[in-house]
């Protein structure tokens, strides 16, 4: 189940209509886990740059929020043809993309994100974020 922000209200979808939606041709999806470092402000930036709120263009931005792994993930989806928007942003906010998705290790099962197609991409945080430099 997964949360996303339409015309002010808040939707429930299930996992079964995200999948639906990653299926439509013409977008691309990036996920990241929301505490991640430069997360909220690469998103944030995309969005106010690029799909301004309350305007025709903000309805080509969406964002859902999905809790896997105890964890709040963030599903932004935007048209194939504008993704150099996340890669231009994204690397200003110390996130590179990357093939594939997400997935978790336990002791008993590797279970991957339940959201996955090829036009499905991860946001991971690359060494400029402090948290991340090594210490000497």
């Amino acid at each position: 189940m997964a949360h996303e922000v339409r015309d002010d209200a808040i939707v429930t979808e299930t996992l079964e209509e995200i999948e639906a939606f990653v299926k439509e041709p013409g977008r691309v999806h990036y996920i990241a886990l929301a505490m991640q470092g430069g997360v909220a402000e690469c998103i944030h930036t995309l969005e106010l740059q690029h799909y301004v709120p309350r305007t025709p263009r903000n309805d080509l931005f969406h964002i859902r929020a999905i809790i896997w792994g105890d964890l709040c993930w963030l599903l932004v989806s935007i048209p194939d043809t504008e993704r150099h928007f996340m890669k231009t942003v994204s690397t200003a906010h110390g996130l590179r993309i990357t093939n594939g998705i997400p997935q978790g290790v336990t002791t008993e099962v590797i279970e991957q994100f339940p959201i996955k197609g090829l036009n499905v991409f991860t946001l991971v945080t690359v060494g400029r974020i402090p948290v991340y430099r090594r210490i000497s």
